[in-house]
């Protein structure tokens, strides 16, 4: 194939923990996989520094579908590490995932002085956006401060998924080259298997942390008007274990509402949640793509989400809603969402996989993709 790109992640599948971000490299380093050589350097543990069990500080052949690709799963991170990485890869590109990470952003950066010939792309992953930003807010102020007054990132590519996060790129360094390319989703299920008619099931999927507002989800559920029984299945890693008592003190006010939390669920094991599910529901603040959301379209499931994500207009398109985060809005929305006939939501599901099949998995995103990498 000639050219070698390098990605360089804090967490790479088995790894599951961490959520979106792990889709989206492992979905990156899969669509690369048909045009180049592709090389992955990571983490050998999880988000709760829980062990992947995989062969540490070595390159190991990972296969994808009919092709393969090189992981190396490190026990430890230096700069030697990466001075080996680089040598012995020599890659065109080098990927990175994160603006703050210490082992995989920054210290390669540190590195690449050495290495001027490689082109370096940068996905921000949604940390520039407000919601982010408003997280331990001094701190990162100081840090984008002094990465503008060091020019840390001054030869970086940005990549960013969607036209706003451009916005944002560009607000926090004004002279930056960013180029936008979606998010690559994975693909689509062969089949489609019916729900039942008897009652509603609802999915949240992310991890179970303040920041992804569930509660604000799940209690505008608990008051919704449904024309059948209503359960909601939450599943993600337990990240803040007071939320979840929060959330389950909360399921606990309305017995009429089944509400069960699963725990953490690899993506590959996410198939049958959705194809159970008749909606998946996302009262996020902010999302710079939606795995979770894109994944439930092409399982078929409609989505309830606020208007805080990439996706918008969807009532036009039949295949979800997206509300402004307001107690009044969601109620009277949750209201006619769990009043359809079946025949109605059957209607929904058809259409959101026609809508993942020609709107997310997009050849114009594939081409962007492949543009960041001058592939």
């Amino acid at each position: 194939m000639g050219k070698k790109v390098l990605i360089s992640v804090d967490w790479f599948p088995p790894a599951f923990k961490a959520g979106g971000p792990i889709r989206s490299a492992f979905n990156l380093a899969a669509f690369l996989s048909e045009h180049a050589e592709v090389w992955v350097i990571t983490s050998s543990r999880d988000l709760d520094g829980d062990k992947l069990r995989v062969e540490t500080d070595c390159w190991t052949d990972v296969e994808v579908g009919d092709r393969r690709i090189c992981v190396r799963y490190c026990s430890h991170v230096d700069g030697a590490v990466w001075d080996k990485a680089l040598n012995e890869v020599q890659p065109h590109a080098l990927h990175l995932n994160s603006l703050y990470s210490r082992n995989f952003t920054q210290l390669p950066l540190r590195r690449l002085r050495n290495y001027p010939q490689i082109r370096v792309v940068l996905a921000p992953r949604g940390m520039l956006g407000a919601s982010a930003l408003s997280i331990k807010p001094l701190k990162k102020r100081i840090f984008l401060s002094a990465a503008r007054a060091m020019g840390w990132f001054d030869k970086v590519r940005w990549h960013a998924s969607t036209a706003q996060e451009k916005q944002e790129v560009r607000q926090a360094f004004p002279r930056a080259e960013v180029c936008i390319a979606q998010n690559l989703p994975s693909v689509i299920p062969a089949a489609n298997p019916p729900r039942s008619s008897e009652h509603w099931r609802v999915v949240v999927i992310g991890r179970i942390h303040r920041v992804k507002n569930l509660y604000f989800g799940l209690k505008a559920v608990l008051e919704a008007e449904a024309s059948r029984p209503v359960t909601v299945n939450f599943i993600g890693p337990v990240e803040d274990a007071g939320y979840q008592q929060e959330l389950e003190d909360l399921a606990a006010r309305n017995t009429a509402v089944n509400v069960r939390f699963h725990g953490g669920i690899p993506p590959s094991e996410l198939a049958p949640h959705f194809h159970a599910a008749h909606y998946l529901l996302s009262s996020t603040t902010q999302e710079n793509f939606g795995h979770s959301i894109v994944e439930a379209w092409a399982h078929g499931c409609p989505v309830l989400i606020s208007d805080r994500t990439p996706w918008r207009n969807l009532e036009a398109d039949n295949v979800g809603w997206d509300w402004p985060l307001d107690e009044a809005a969601w109620k009277t929305g949750l209201n006619t969402a769990l009043a359809l006939s079946h025949e109605e939501w059957e209607a929904k599901s058809v259409a959101a996989r026609a809508y993942f099949s020609e709107r997310v998995q997009s050849p114009e995103a594939e081409r962007a993709n492949l543009a960041l990498f001058d592939l």
